[in-house]
């Protein structure tokens, strides 16, 4: 008999919702093996995880917060990111 996995935020049930409702939580699953786009810039990347977000200035305020909280990921932000994996 396999266990029921119940998955909440704030409380509140999520692993019910459909994928893009779960994408409007900000929530992303990230596989073992990224599916990144190997020809675009880690900032080209990262915009097409905000493509639900149409206001731009919370676009760039989410982008700082992320190389705040990843400054080599920063530091390499226009580098293309089939080049990651061997520095990161």
């Amino acid at each position: 008999m396999g266990l029921a996995a119940r998955v909440e935020l704030d409380g509140k049930r999520i692993d019910t919702l459909s994928a893009d409702r779960i994408v409007r939580h900000k929530l992303a699953l990230v596989p073992e093996r990224r599916r990144i786009f190997k020809d675009l810039s880690v900032t080209e990347n990262l915009y097409f995880g905000a493509y639900l977000q149409k206001d731009k200035l919370v676009i760039e305020a989410e982008l700082k917060n992320v190389y705040d909280r990843l400054p080599r990921l920063g530091e390499r932000r226009h580098q293309h990111a089939r080049t990651l994996s061997s520095i990161c």
